[in-house]
């Protein structure tokens, strides 16, 4: 939960090199999506049924997907 506050309270204006757009809170209170200006984004919530923070992304080359999957370990934390 300190994650989802943090990001609440200090979201994130830049995601890889791109502008975010838009920020949505999820309808469940368990995350936040992230779109940049190129249409593609970041998703980080809890699980529902395990104690995890997922972290989904879409974009349109797997260079953009492996850069915002290492913006979201950052953002989340859990940087490998």
């Amino acid at each position: 939960t300190d994650t989802l506050a943090r990001l609440a309270d200090e979201a994130p204006t830049a995601l890889a090199g791109q502008d975010v757009v838009e920020r949505m809170a999820l309808d469940t209170n368990d995350g936040f999506k992230f779109y940049r200006t190129d249409g593609s984004w970041l998703l980080i919530r809890f699980s529902g049924t395990e104690a995890l923070l997922r972290v989904y992304v879409e974009a349109r080359s797997p260079e953009d997907v492996e850069s915002l999957l290492a913006e979201g370990r950052r953002l989340a934390g859990a940087a490998r």
